[in-house]
């Protein structure tokens, strides 16, 4: 039995939204995921982003922009996650526990795997927090960098620019790291 919604969604919108649902949900939670580092957090702020989108969904152009007016409404939710419980998740978590390789290496290298996944894990939580998001978007997301902008309401050089000197200090603190 479905839950009685206080007002009904039309039936017509109510397919439109199934579709961007299905469309875009996975990628919501992956960003949550990269921004959260626990599954059952992103999955819960999956679940209000969704919920804010279905509430301001009659006021919304449902054109190409709905995708980035869902991680619009996704960086919000997450903002309003680090305020409410002020501390920070890492994504050294999300690395530690996430990270699923394609092909099942032989244990000596599944191990140096996790070594790399937690050392790149330990040096982005050491990046801004803004860096962190927008690798989080750009990477884990797989959005482009002009998306990125628009959800981070930066210019598209600001973000290249930012996402370049995020990758070159990861690089540095990555080969210092390995000189000693």
């Amino acid at each position: 039995m479905s839950p009685v919604l206080a007002h009904p969604v039309p039936v017509v919108e109510h397919l439109d939204f199934e579709a961007v649902y299905r469309a875009h949900g996975s990628a919501v939670y992956r960003f949550c995921l990269t921004q959260l580092g626990e599954p059952t957090l992103a999955e819960d702020a999956a679940a209000d982003v969704f919920a804010a989108a279905l509430r301001a969904w009659h006021r919304v152009d449902h054109g190409a922009g709905v995708k980035l007016w869902l991680f619009g409404i996704a960086r919000n939710v997450v903002a309003d996650h680090y305020r409410a419980v002020r501390r920070r998740e890492r994504l050294q978590q999300l690395l530690n526990r996430g990270h699923r390789a394609s092909v099942r290496p032989d244990p000596e290298r599944a191990v140096e795997l996790r070594d790399d996944v937690r050392r790149v894990g330990a040096v982005i939580a050491t990046l801004r927090r803004r860096d962190q998001v927008l690798l989080g978007l750009r990477v884990a997301s797989d959005m482009s960098h002009s998306d990125v902008a628009r959800v981070m309401g930066m210019s598209e050089e600001s973000v290249r620019v930012a996402i370049h000197r995020a990758v070159k200090k990861i690089r540095t603190k990555l080969e210092s790291h390995d000189e000693q």
